[in-house]
């Protein structure tokens, strides 16, 4: 019973994990770190200066915050992909930048969004993730290792992100994107996001672009 009530949760989390994983760079979670790390030892402000390193941090994290606000690439972007795709084979292919600003765009990242498939419960409850017996007692109840192999599954298709080339105003350039299918028959794609870095390079921004599209994966 426990496990049906937070079982649509396990949705929820997954989408901001990865929502959290794409907005911060590594430089900015050893700034996250450093405030936390600061934030505890200083606690008590007459022992030790540890509370002014926090400040500077938190000031550094929210204003990199508010110059994403206010930095938006210009840009548009096309994906060009294969015919069709085998399960189980690596394959690449391309999506097109092209800069519409006048400013040179650099740092940037790309990320292509499969249509995301979350099983419902019955599935949940009937399926086994391989090898589920190895994991521990706790996980095997809990289940959401089960949820991710079920929703990766579902989903079809694993997709890499991938960085752009620097691009010159009015300039295109490709970024090649990598990705394993994981089943056959139809997967589908519903959005590319490009993610900017800000100034400080601790953040990024996402900017999501609609870009629905359709790729037939073969047995092998």
């Amino acid at each position: 019973m426990f496990r049906r009530l937070i079982y649509p949760g396990y949705a929820r989390l997954t989408s901001a994990s990865r929502k959290a994983s794409r907005r911060t760079s590594e430089r900015g979670g050893f700034i996250r770190t450093g405030a936390v790390f600061s934030a505890v030892i200083g606690i008590d402000t007459n022992l030790t200066l540890a509370y002014q390193l926090f400040a500077l941090l938190l000031c550094m994290i929210i204003l990199s915050r508010i110059a994403l606000r206010y930095q938006k690439p210009q840009v548009s972007l096309r994906r060009r992909l294969p015919r069709y795709a085998t399960v189980g084979e690596l394959f690449d292919y391309q999506i097109s930048i092209a800069n519409l600003g006048d400013q040179i765009e650099k740092d940037l990242r790309i990320v292509d969004n499969p249509r995301v498939i979350t099983p419902d419960y019955e599935q949940f409850r009937r399926e086994r993730e391989p090898f589920e017996e190895t994991r521990t007692a706790y996980d095997r109840w809990i289940g959401f290792h089960r949820f991710m192999w079920l929703q990766r599954r579902s989903t079809g298709i694993s997709v890499k992100q991938a960085n752009v080339p620097e691009i010159h105003r009015r300039g295109t350039v490709e970024a090649r994107i990598e990705a394993n299918p994981l089943r056959r028959g139809i997967v589908y794609f519903s959005s590319t996001s490009l993610l900017h870095p800000d100034p400080l390079g601790l953040n990024y921004g996402i900017l999501p672009f609609p870009n629905p599209e359709s790729l037939i994966i073969l047995p092998r």
